[in-house]
């Protein structure tokens, strides 16, 4: 059987080529986490050589061999391109991991436990953690995408829950609904403290179990979670001791549906000169 020699003119420049984009790599992996030395991103380093040596090693077409068969991954490998697609997101992770101490949620992100994620769980950690990167002043730095992620990325958010309430790994919360230590038997009255009627909000879209949480909702499912929602203000509006009006701001229920409740642009006005409807809706 005819064995194949490699012409020594070809590997030397197979192994300049593995050398030149080993560097590239390694300068561009050096830049991702630079801003975070020593909180475990330091595995981006060898992961951007290892990718240019794997991507180096095979011979090109062009200097005489045929094209190399396509080789299977395993998961490790997987793993690590699926992290290197990322690089961007991660860099800017490391740097407001560097210089903003407050932003809870990336301060908690682990690059480490990121990488043991399978790519689709990668993806989605992440949209968790936009706002955090994006809003680097912020002092918390996540939103769940759906209560499921609670549970799929528990090292991450209960390492945030914990911090944010001060509480440890072990603590149980306790719902008490008895507001009667509040106040006056749990009446409190704002103008013994010197204060005229009050707005409040209230969100609701956190306690509906069979939507997404707002992050990961699309324009249908905003739209089915407030029709969900129209029929418990109906009843408040029916009831004497609420009443009330809502003003929508979506501008239709899709496919030729009218909105019944869209606010008017001089009730829009209107409400946001009272600080009751957020601006530039």
């Amino acid at each position: 059987q005819a064995r194949h020699r490699e012409h020594p003119g070809s590997v030397h420049k197979m192994f300049s080529r593995f050398a030149s984009a080993s560097r590239r790599a390694a300068r561009h992996a050096r830049q991702l986490s630079t801003a975070a030395a020593g909180d475990g991103s330091g595995f981006l380093i060898a992961g951007g050589v290892g990718v240019a040596a794997i991507a180096c090693m095979a011979p090109r077409a062009d200097e005489g061999h045929a094209a190399a068969p396509s080789i299977q991954a395993d998961e490790a490998s997987k793993k690590l391109l699926s992290v290197l697609a990322h690089g961007e997101e991660l860099a800017k992770i490391a740097k407001v991991k560097a210089t903003m101490p407050d932003n809870i949620a990336i301060q908690k992100f682990d690059f480490e436990y990121f990488a043991t994620l399978d790519p689709a769980q990668q993806t989605r950690l992440l949209k968790c953690l936009k706002t955090g990167w994006e809003n680097p002043d912020s002092g918390l730095g996540c939103y769940a995408m759906a209560p499921s992620d609670y549970d799929e990325f528990a090292p991450f958010f209960d390492a945030v829950c914990q911090e944010y309430h001060k509480a440890s790994a072990d603590a149980t919360h306790v719902t008490d609904w008895d507001a009667s230590a509040v106040g006056d038997k749990g009446v409190l009255d704002v103008t013994k403290l010197g204060l005229s009627e009050l707005s409040m909000r209230v969100r609701v879209g956190r306690n509906l179990t069979q939507f997404n949480l707002p992050g990961a909702m699309d324009k249908s499912e905003r739209i089915a979670f407030e029709k969900a929602m129209l029929k418990a203000f109906d009843k408040l509006k029916k009831d004497p001791a609420y009443g009330g009006t809502v003003y929508s701001l979506s501008p239709d229920f899709g496919d030729g549906e009218k909105n019944p409740n869209l606010i008017t642009p001089e009730k829009y006005a209107e409400l946001v000169k009272k600080h009751v409807m957020f601006k530039d809706m």
